[in-house]
């Protein structure tokens, strides 16, 4: 049941960058219980890039491609 504090939002994606894959933790964390759990969004994808993916030709086309796939 959605708690009421997020009436117009409905999906929540999240797009994660960093120099190290252990660094998500906290920040997936939170996004599955404070966005998908309290507020009751519906998981549009997580996209993560780290270290030497940042800035290279796949990720940047596997990023355009999720963001692509959201509605």
């Amino acid at each position: 049941m959605r708690s009421g504090k997020a009436r117009n939002l409905k999906k929540a994606a999240m797009i994660l960058s960093s120099g190290d894959p252990k660094m998500y933790d906290g920040a997936m964390f939170s996004y599955k219980g404070d966005f998908l759990e309290y507020l009751g969004l519906e998981d549009m994808g997580v996209f993560t890039a780290y270290g030497m993916e940042n800035g290279s030709a796949s990720k940047l086309k596997e990023l355009r491609d999720f963001g692509k796939n959201l509605k």
